[in-house]
This record gives C-alpha cells, sequence and structure tokens, in this order.
C-alpha cells in the first residue's frame, strides 16, 4: 500500500470574508483502488479543489496495485500541483 500527497498551494479566492480565520486548514484522505473508474477519480480530486475552503492536503492511498490509467491520473494532479 502507498500514499501520494497532492497540496493545494494556489491562492483561492474566497468571498467577502476572510475563511482561512473562520475554519483551520483540514487534509482529505481517500483510498483508491484498482477497479476505480479514472475520470470519477478526476472528478472528485477536482471537486476537493474547488471547494470554497480548499484543503490543505489530499491523501491517496493506492490499496494494491492501479492502472495506468489512474497512475496518469494521480500524476497530473500531482505535477500540476
Amino acid at each position: 500500500m502507498s500514499t501520494d500527497t497532492l497540496s493545494n498551494n494556489s491562492n483561492s479566492t474566497v468571498d467577502a470574508y476572510d475563511a482561512a480565520a473562520q475554519f483551520p486548514p483540514y487534509s482529505v484522505l481517500m483510498s483508491v483502488y484498482e477497479k476505480e473508474n479514472p475520470s470519477y477519480l478526476e472528478e472528485a480530486l477536482l471537486s476537493m479543489l474547488n471547494q470554497s475552503i480548499s484543503p490543505e492536503e489530499i491523501v491517496l492511498v493506492e490499496d494494491g496495485p492501479l492502472t495506468s490509467e489512474l497512475n496518469e491520473t494521480i500524476d497530473s494532479f500531482s505535477s500540476a500541483r
């Protein structure tokens, strides 16, 4: 079992209030399985990163060997962040 950590270092625009002062940083832990659909994984990751208050990090736990398509999806987010 291995893990990948995706950090969000982008500056997200938040509404008129300072969300960082009101909410502590948080992490997301997510398991990824061989039979996971790569497009669903991508959709889930994009959804987490596009929240009003994005996570400090996203930790993906690779539960066994993954397909090359899943690895490519994970790599695209790891290299973009």
